[in-house]
C-alpha cells in the first residue's frame, strides 16, 4: 500500500470521527416508542440546531405478508388531521419519562376507522408518528410552548387530512389507547383506484411499490 492511500485512509478516518462528534448522539439500541429503531436520548444538530434531526430507520418489509405478521392492527381509516405533539425522547435516567432537553416530534393524527382487516378497534383513535429531534432550549417560546409549529424533518411525508389510507400499527408501548407504525412502508395512501406506499427515512416504494387498491385489500384479506 503507498504511503499516499495510507494518508488518504487516516485522513478519512478523522474527519469520519469529527462528523460523529458534531451530532453529539446518544442512542437506545432498541426500538422506539415511536416505532424506529434508534432512540436519541440526546441529539443537538451543530450545522442548524433549528432543523429536526433524524437518526434511526424502521426496518423495510419485503412482503405484504411481513407487513401483516408485523402488525397489531390493520385498518383502513380516513385522516381527520393532526390533533396535538408528544414527546417520543426519552429521559436517559428515567425512560418512562420524556427527555428534559430533547424533543422528539411525535405529531399525533386522528384517524376515522372504516374497516378493520385485523384485529378490532375504537370508531377513531389517534396515531402517533414520528417527525423529528430538536433541542428544546434553541427554539423560540412559541414553539416550546406548541410544538406542532415545529415544521417536520426532512424526508418525513404528513398523513394528509381527508386521504384514505390502509395503515398498518401496533400499540404504542407507553400508552397502549394511541397506535405507532410497524415496518416501513406502515401505510399506502389511497386514490384514483391506486395505493400507493408511504413511510419515513426510506424509500418505502423500493421494496413494495404501488398498486391496485383492490388487489392490496385482497392480499391482506388472504394473508391470514
Amino acid at each position: 500500500m503507498s504511503q499516499q492511500l495510507k494518508a488518504a485512509i487516516v485522513v478519512s478516518v478523522v474527519l469520519f470521527g469529527m462528523a460523529a462528534s458534531v451530532s453529539c448522539a446518544v442512542f437506545q439500541n432498541n426500538t422506539g416508542d415511536d416505532g424506529h429503531v434508534a432512540t436519541p436520548t440526546a441529539q443537538v444538530n451543530q450545522a442548524d440546531p433549528t432543523v429536526p434531526s433524524i437518526h434511526g430507520d424502521r426496518p423495510l418489509a419485503r412482503s405484504i405478508e411481513e407487513l401483516v405478521e408485523a402488525a397489531d392492527v390493520i385498518v383502513v381509516g380516513t385522516s381527520e388531521g393532526e390533533v396535538g405533539t408528544v414527546n417520543t425522547a426519552k429521559n436517559p435516567d428515567n425512560p418512562s419519562e420524556p427527555h428534559e432537553a430533547v424533543f422528539g416530534l411525535g405529531r399525533i393524527y386522528q384517524i376515522t376507522a372504516d374497516e378493520y382487516l385485523k384485529s378490532t378497534g375504537p370508531d377513531t383513535f389517534n396515531l402517533v408518528q414520528f417527525e423529528g429531534y430538536f433541542v428544546i432550549a434553541r427554539e423560540s417560546a412559541e414553539i416550546q410552548a406548541n410544538p406542532s409549529l415545529k415544521r417536520p424533518a426532512a424526508g418525513i411525508e404528513a398523513i394528509e387530512e381527508g386521504t384514505d389510507y390502509v395503515f398498518f400499527l401496533r400499540h404504542r408501548p407507553s400508552d397502549p389507547t394511541m397506535y405507532v407504525p410497524v415496518l416501513d412502508p406502515y401505510r399506502f395512501a389511497l386514490i384514483d383506484g391506486n395505493a400507493m406506499p408511504e413511510g419515513n427515512f426510506t424509500d418505502s416504494s423500493t421494496a413494495l411499490p404501488e398498486r391496485d387498491a383492490q388487489e392490496l385489500l385482497s392480499q391482506i384479506r388472504n394473508s391470514d
